[in-house]
């Protein structure tokens, strides 16, 4: 059987492709990837290091994750191992901007590495919370309660700068005019 001619191919192909949409191009080596957050760039190794850290859990991160996945605390959604920057939270509120830190064994020693990225992701907005696994094991009634009120303060300060807004914006009737005028 003969190919066909160069032309006829070519078209039949540009046919059959017609409105899909293209694939996006693959990356090149350090290139960054723009993370949903839009404002900051995390490198393909942090983004890589992140989804290797989703797979093992220690065992309180998964006792915590349990209580947070699915919007089980108050409606508020977490992620899991969410890169931020040059970082990796262990917890994330996005809708509040809260990262939820649980410290091991291994952050002993590491005081002034968590200080700073504490102060980093401070600066970018986030609050964060630093529990410790001893403290999810032991009392994760009070773990929760925190992080709920931590969710609840933002919502509470949010809502109440839209009352303050709506108040200076608000239409005042002029105080003479009776019911029927107005």
């Amino acid at each position: 059987m003969l190919p066909p001619p160069q032309g006829e191919g070519r078209e039949r192909v540009k046919r059959s492709n017609a409105g899909t949409r293209p694939a996006e191009a693959p990356r090149r080596i350090g290139e960054t990837a723009v993370s949903r957050d839009k404002h900051l760039r995390v490198a393909p190794k942090t983004l890589a290091n992140a989804r290797q850290l989703r797979r093992p859990l220690t065992p309180a991160e998964k006792k915590l994750w349990w209580k947070l996945s699915a919007g089980q605390l108050g409606g508020f959604k977490f992620r899991r191992q969410h890169p931020i920057g040059p970082y990796i939270a262990d917890f994330c509120c996005m809708e509040r901007r809260l990262v939820v830190e649980l410290d091991g064994d291994t952050h002993v020693g590491q005081e002034g590495y968590d200080a700073s990225r504490t102060g980093c992701l401070n600066a970018q907005g986030y609050r964060v919370l630093r529990f410790t696994n001893a403290d999810v094991h032991e009392r994760l009634s009070l773990v929760l309660e925190a992080i709920l009120s931590a969710c609840e303060e933002k919502t509470q300060a949010r809502l109440s700068r839209r009352r303050d807004a709506h108040r200076r914006h608000a239409f005042h009737p002029h105080p003479t005019l009776s019911l029927r005028e107005r």
